[in-house]
C-alpha cells in the first residue's frame, strides 16, 4: 500500500526539472556536503541523479521499518519524521525571488505539520458511501482505493445552517489534534475532490467545533488543515463544495496529526483561533475598506513562481468575513503578475499594486467593483520597491532593483491618479536611500519604508540606517534626516525589519529588527560562525518626526526579546504593536530557526518591560508571509513560502489580542450603533453614538486600512482621538481629526471606541484631504 506522503520525499530529494537548481545541504566546512545557496558544481552531478535519493530512501525507510518493529506506530508516521529530520539541511537556493522558477508539473505541495502521523487504529464513518468504495478506504493508506459519496446522496444537514458530505475519523482516545491531511483521488480531475470545506473535532461525537474552514487548490495534491493542537478524540471534515461542481465527493486518503503537549496559556499574551485555508500561499494582502473582505494574492502560480513569465497573470483569493470558502480568481485583464510588488492605498480606497515580477505594470483594485483595472505603466521596471500616498492624493515609490534593468537608477516616481500619469524624477535617486551592507548591491534598495508627512514629503525611515526627507513638491529633493542612533547605540541597515507609526498625532514610529543582509547564507563555503553572515537584530528604536527637513528624534527602546528578519508588525487600535514570526538567521525559503513566539510592543509600559510575549503559534511564519489588522480587531496571519515545497503554507490564523480576553474568556465589547458622516475632511469633527459609556482615557482611536507584503506595510498609522460626550440622553461622542493632511493621511480608516480597555468592532471612516 501507497500513501502520497511518499511524494514529499520525491519533491524535496528526487529528481530535478531542468529549470531548477537544486539547494545543497548544510555540513561541516570543506568536508560532507557543502553549504547551501550556490548552484550545484558540476563535479556535484551525482548529487542530481537519482544515487544520493535511492540511498537516502533505503536508510530512512529502513530505519522507519526497524523502530516500527519495536514501538508498533505505522511506517508512514516514522517515514513523516525522517523527513522532517532532513529539512533542517536543507538550505536554501542562491539569491532571492528570481531564483526559483516553478515547474508546470508537478505541484509544490503544502510542508506537513510537525507531529505524529495517525493512520492506523482509527475508525472512520462516513455520511454515504458507493458500491466499492466504502468509507474505510479513507484510512487504508492507499491511493489507489478511495472512498466516494452514494450515487444521488442528498447533502446531509448537519445543523447551525452546515450542509455538506462528511467523513469522521474515531481516534480511540483523546488526543491532541494538531492536522488533518486529505488525499484527493489520484484522478480528482473526472471532479469530487473536496474544494470548500470544513475541519471539525469533538470530544464526544456529537458536540463539535470548528478549528479550520476554507478552500483547497483543485489539484491532486495532499491537503492540510493545520490548526493549534486541541484535545479531542473524533475529527471531521465537512465537504461544503467539491471541483467541477460534482454531485459527489472523492478521497483517497485521510490522516490525522497529533503532539504531545499544548502550550500553557500565556498571561496577557491573547489566543490563536480558527485557521483559514487558502488555495494559494498568501503572499500578499489586503482588506477592502468597503466590504472588510481580505484580498490575497500569489503569483501566475498558487504554489509557485516564475520571474517575467508570460503570459502575465495573476491569482487572487479573497475571504468573505464570517463565509467558510474562499472565492479564488486569475487576474488576467491588466497584464500583470503582481509578485513582489510595491502596494498602497490610495484616498479613494483603490489599491495600487505597481512591479514586481512583471516589472513595469500597475493594477488598480476598485473596492467597490471587486475589480481590477490597469493604470499607466511605470517608467522605470522595478520590483521589491517602497510606496506610499503622499498627502496631496498621489502615490510616490522608489528603490526595487528586484526587477527590471538598471541598477542603483530606480529613481523615484510619482503618480497622478486623476490623470492616470506616472512621472519620474531625477531629483529622487535611489543611491540616496539605498542600504550598504548586504554584500550584493542588487539588494541596496529593497523594501524601503516611506511615511507620507507634513507639507506632502515623504519620511524615510529605512531600512537603511540613514534616514531621509522627500519633498514631493517644488524644489524636489532627498535630503539626509540622521541616523537610527541613541547616543552610542546605532542600529544599522535593517533589511525586513517592521514598522509601526503607532501615534500618527505625535509623529511616533516604531522599528524593530531587521538584519543587514538579506541572506545569511550567502556564501556556502563560510562557516556559521563567520564573521561576515549577519543575523537579524532585535534592536528597536521610537522616531519623532518634526517638521520636514528637520532631523527626527531617535531613542532606543527595549530591545525584543527575540532577533526578528522577515517577521510582520500590526498596528493594534490600542496603540500597542504586535510583532509575529520571523527568524534569527534570514533566508529566503528557509524556515529551520522560525520564531514560534510572538511579542507585543506596549510603548506606555514602564521601561524594560515594553515587550512583553505573546501566545505562541505552530505554523512557520517567515518569508513571505503576512499579518493584519481586520475590522474586527483581530489580526489575520498567514502565508510564508512559495518557492520551495517544505516552506509552502496556504493558510492563515485569526489572532485575538489581549484586550480581547477576559479571565480566559471572550469579554464583553461596546457597539458602535451610528457614525453621523462616514466621510470626513482633514480637521473636521466625527459625530458616532455607542451602546455604552466609553472609558475616559484612550477611548477612541483611528486605524488606516492597510496593505503588506514582503514584511512591508508603509500604510498603516494610528490615531488616538479625545472624545467628548455631546449628549447626556445617550452614548454620543465628537472627536476632532488632525487638521494637517500628513497626519490624517486621506484614505479609509477604521474607527474603534473602548470600554474598559476592550475596543469594538470598527465602523469604516473615509478622510479627505
Amino acid at each position: 500500500m501507497l500513501s502520497r506522503h511518499h511524494y514529499l520525499f520525491k519533491r524535496i530529494v528526487g529528481p530535478v526539472p531542468n529549470d531548477q537548481q537544486l539547494p545543497l545541504v548544510e555540513g561541516s566546512d570543506k568536508t560532507g556536503l557543502p553549504f547551501a545557496d550556490g548552484p550545484v558544481p558540476t563535479e556535484k552531478a551525482w548529487f542530481k541523479s537519482g544515487k544520493l535519493w535511492f540511498i537516502l530512501k533505503f536508510l530512512i525507510l529502513s530505519s522507519a521499518c526497524v523502530v516500527t518493529l519495536f514501538h508498533g506506530q505505522s511506517i508512514i508516521g516514522y517515514a513523516t519524521s525522517a523527513y522532517h529530520a532532513l529539512l533542517p539541511d536543507y538550505k536554501v537556493h542562491q539569491g532571492d525571488c528570481n531564483q526559483f522558477a516553478a515547474p508546470e508539473a508537478p505541484e509544490f505541495v503544502a510542508k506537513p505539520p510537525m507531529g505524529k502521523l495517525l493512520t492506523d487504529k482509527t475508525k472512520p464513518t462516513c455520511s454515504s458511501s458507493k458500491s466499492g468504495h466504502q468509507c474505510e478506504l479513507t484510512t487504508d493508506a492507499d491511493v489507489t482505493t478511495y472512498w466516494q459519496t452514494a450515487d444521488g446522496a442528498p447533502l446531509p444537514d448537519l445543523g447551525g445552517n452546515l450542509h455538506g458530505h462528511w467523513v469522521a475519523i474515531d481516534l480511540g482516545q483523546d488526543l491532541k489534534v494538531h492536522s488533518l491531511a486529505m488525499t484527493p483521488r489520484e484522478d480528482a480531475k473526472e471532479g469530487g475532490a473536496v474544494s470548500k470545506h470544513v475541519v471539525q473535532i469533538s470530544t464526544d461525537g456529537n458536540n463539535w467545533q470548528d478549528v479550520a474552514y476554507g478552500t483547497w487548490f483543485s489539484d491532486t495534491a495532499v491537503k492540510y488543515a493545520t490548526f493549534e493542537p486541541r484535545v479531542a478524540r473524533h475529527v471531521r471534515l465537512v465537504a461544503l463544495e467539491s471541483t467541477n461542481n460534482a454531485k459527489f465527493v472523492a478521497i483517497s486518503d485521510l490522516s490525522v496529526f497529533v503532539v504531545d503537549s499544548i502550550p500553557a496559556p500565556v498571561t496577557n499574551g491573547g489566543t490563536w483561533g480558527i485557521t483559514l485555508n487558502f488555495p494559494l500561499v498568501p503572499v500578499g494582502a489586503f482588506v477592502n475598506p468597503i466590504t472588510g473582505n481580505v484580498v490575497t494574492f500569489s503569483s501566475y502560480r498558487h504554489d509557485g513562481f516564475q520571474k517575467d513569465h508570460l503570459p502575465a497573470t495573476t491569482l487572487t483569493a479573497t475571504w468573505e468575513h464570517g463565509n467558510k470558502g474562499m472565492t479564488d480568481t486569475r487576474i488576467e485583464s491588466t497584464n500583470h503578475d503582481m509578485f513582489c510588488p510595491g502596494m498602497s492605498f490610495n484616498e479613494s480606497g483603490h489599491m495600487i499594486i505597481t512591479g514586481g515580477s512583471t516589472n513595469s505594470k500597475t493594477s488598480i483594485y476598485d473596492p467597490v467593483k471587486n475589480e481590477w483595472s490597469s493604470g499607466d505603466d511605470l517608467k522605470i521596471g522595478r520590483g521589491y520597491q517602497g510606496q506610499t500616498l503622499v498627502p496631496n492624493g498621489k502615490t510616490f515609490l522608489i528603490g526595487g532593483s528586484w526587477a527590471g534593468d538598471g541598477l542603483h537608477n530606480k529613481i523615484g516616481e510619482i503618480y497622478d491618479h486623476v490623470n492616470n500619469k506616472w512621472e519620474k524624477s531625477e531629483d529622487w535617486k535611489s543611491t540616496d536611500i539605498e542600504m550598504k551592507s548586504d554584500p550584493d548591491p542588487n539588494r541596496w534598495d529593497f523594501h524601503v519604508w516611506l511615511f507620507g508627512w507634513k507639507q506632502d514629503s515623504i519620511f524615510h525611515a529605512g531600512p537603511a540606517a540613514t534616514m531621509h526627507w522627500i519633498t514631493t513638491n517644488n524644489p524636489r529633493k532627498i535630503s539626509a534626516a540622521g541616523t537610527r542612533e541613541d547616543g552610542s547605540f546605532s542600529d544599522g541597515d535593517a533589511v525586513c525589519g517592521v514598522t509601526s507609526m503607532y501615534d500618527a498625532e505625535k509623529g511616533l514610529i516604531l522599528t524593530a529588527g531587521g538584519a543587514p543582509q538579506y541572506h545569511f547564507w550567502a556564501d556556502r563555503w563560510r562557516g556559521i560562525s563567520d564573521p561576515r553572515r549577519k543575523p537579524a537584530t532585535n534592536n528597536a528604536f521610537i522616531l519623532e518626526l518634526k517638521d520636514p527637513g528637520v532631523n527626527a528624534t531617535v531613542t532606543k527602546t527595549d530591545q525584543m526579546n527575540l532577533k526578528r528578519v522577515f517577521a510582520n508588525a500590526v498596528t493594534l487600535p490600542n496603540g500597542e504593536t504586535l510583532v509575529i514570526g520571523g527568524q534569527e538567521r534570514g533566508e529566503p525559503f528557509w524556515e529551520d530557526d522560525w520564531h514560534t513566539v510572538p511579542e507585543i510592543f506596549s510603548p506606555k509600559a514602564p521601561n524594560g518591560q515594553k515587550w512583553r510575549n505573546a501566545a505562541p503559534h505552530s505554523t512557520p511564519r517567515v518569508y513571505h508571509s503576512f499579518a493584519l489588522l481586520l475590522p474586527d480587531a483581530t489580526v489575520l496571519v498567514g502565508g510564508s513560502g512559495l518557492g520551495r515545497a517544505e516552506t509552502n503554507h496556504f493558510d492563515a490564523q485569526i489572532y485575538y489580542p489581549p484586550y480581547l480576553l477576559q479571565d480566559g474568556k471572550f469579554a464583553p465589547r461596546p457597539r458602535i450603533k451610528s457614525v453621523t458622516k462616514n466621510t470626513v475632511k482633514v480637521g473636521e469633527t466625527l459625530t458616532f453614538t455607542t451602546t455604552t459609556a466609553i472609558d475616559d482615557g484612550n477611548s477612541a482611536s483611528l486605524v488606516r486600512y492597510s496593505g503588506v507584503t514582503h514584511s512591508l506595510n508603509n500604510d498603516q498609522r494610528r490615531i488616538e482621538l479625545q472624545p467628548k460626550k455631546t449628549s447626556m440622553a445617550d452614548f454620543t461622542y465628537t472627536a476632532k481629526i488632525p487638521a494637517d493632511r500628513g497626519v490624517a493621511l486621506p484614505g479609509y480608516w477604521m474607527l474603534f471606541v473602548f470600554t474598559n480597555g476592550v475596543p469594538s468592532e470598527s465602523q469604516s471612516v473615509q478622510i479627505l484631504a
